[in-house]
């Protein structure tokens, strides 16, 4: 049991500043209230109960049970503790589960790792997640209904399917070359979405029965956590490559330490096995070899049927760093960028791609008009060798 002095947790009136903090989304609480604080410069070492809402400045290990009140971790907050509270407002860092009674919500300053439950989750831009969110909240049949429908789609922006023959050509020079420059600039164009077929069918197989796992390894979008939550399923999010960057191994990386990264990153409770993963534009930031081992550490928590959803680059630049892709409907995906600067890319070519990953196939195919083939593979019932060849 750590040292603390009794002030640590004396209560005091509800300040300006602490109202802000309080409240799930950052406004501000009426009526009469009263916070307990622990300050910034105290820590805390064992459990922390009480009957008033609770405003962490400081350090905190252990677990925190306030079933009827809020807790709220101010930005120079650190807990490492299970939380139980009535409503949860991260602001600062977080290790360990948040369970809650209404609402979780991670501010954009806020880091969490950890697995959520919750009748409601926010992860707003900007934030840190990994780990897994469970929604208690029972799908609803005419939600889910309407997210499948299709959605009216202008013509500008319906997608256009990949002839098979042309798959792997490169867009030549001379006049295309000027047409190529012209399309490329769509790619940094926001904001942007697009008719997603990959996406109607990963939700299509969410719909078959028994309760459906997700993987999401692109940026923690609380517009997804909402989406996915009316589908009878449990969402894993790992942020795979700011976590990398944040390793350092994100540039000049060794094939090892790739491989390392990715035992870390990509640790799921035994027995986890997933139904649809969400790869989104990350294959782009990886060589064929660290695609290869990516892959070699998801294939083995994929069951027969697992959906994949990627996209590959066509053009000869891409965004430094990956898109923010949000889920709109059952039919559309919206893309955010997150910098203009750009890279070269490596524009992989599909076969190649392929070789890496034994056992999957491809389901569906479509060139968009942002310049990215997307791709929905699913992995075949023996699991081991594509039941087609490209």
């Amino acid at each position: 049991m750590g040292v603390w002095k009794r002030d640590d947790l004396e209560p005091e009136p509800e300040s300006r500043d602490a109202q802000a903090f309080s409240s799930p989304r950052g406004q501000t609480m009426r009526g009469p209230s009263v916070i307990t604080t622990v300050g910034s410069s105290n820590a805390i070492d064992g459990t922390v109960t009480g009957d008033n809402d609770l405003l962490v400045r400081g350090r905190v290990t252990g677990k925190i049970t306030l079933l009827e009140n809020s807790v709220t971790i101010a930005n120079s907050g650190r807990v490492r503790a299970e939380i139980r509270a009535k409503s949860i407002s991260v602001l600062g860092e977080v290790v360990g589960d948040l369970i809650a009674g209404d609402e979780v919500v991670v501010h954009p300053s806020g880091s969490v790792q950890g697995n959520i439950l919750a009748s409601r989750v926010s992860l707003e831009s900007g934030c840190r997640f990994k780990g897994s969110i469970d929604m208690e909240k029972a799908p609803s049949a005419s939600s889910a209904k309407q997210k499948l429908e299709p959605s009216v789609r202008r013509p500008q922006e319906i997608a256009e399917p990949v002839q098979r023959a042309s798959a792997q050509t490169v867009i030549g020079s001379g006049s295309e070359s000027g047409r190529f420059e012209v399309l490329e600039e769509r790619l940094f164009t926001l904001p942007d979405d697009y008719s997603s077929r990959a996406l109607r069918e990963g939700v299509a197989h969410l719909r078959s029965p028994g309760c459906k796992t997700i993987l999401d390894l692109g940026r923690p979008s609380g517009d997804n956590v909402r989406f996915f939550s009316d589908y009878n399923c449990r969402l894993f999010i790992s942020d795979f490559f700011d976590s990398l960057a944040r390793e350092g191994t994100a540039a000049r990386r060794s094939t090892a330490a790739f491989s390392d990264a990715c035992s870390r990153l990509l640790e799921f409770p035994p027995g986890t096995y997933f139904d649809l993963i969400l790869l989104w534009d990350l294959l782009n930031y990886f060589n064929l070899a660290e695609i290869g081992i990516l892959m070699d550490s998801l294939r083995c928590r994929c069951r027969p049927g697992t959906r994949i959803i990627a996209l590959l680059s066509i053009y000869r630049s891409m965004p430094d760093e990956p898109f923010r892709f949000i889920a709109s409907d059952g039919t559309r995906l919206r893309y955010e960028l997150a910098t203009k600067a750009r890279r070269d890319s490596p524009r992989h070519m599909e076969v190649d791609v392929l070789s890496e990953m034994p056992g999957f196939e491809i389901e569906t195919c479509t060139l968009l008009r942002h310049g990215m083939r997307e791709y929905c593979f699913v992995l075949n019932e023996n699991g081991r060798q594509p039941s087609t060849t490209i």
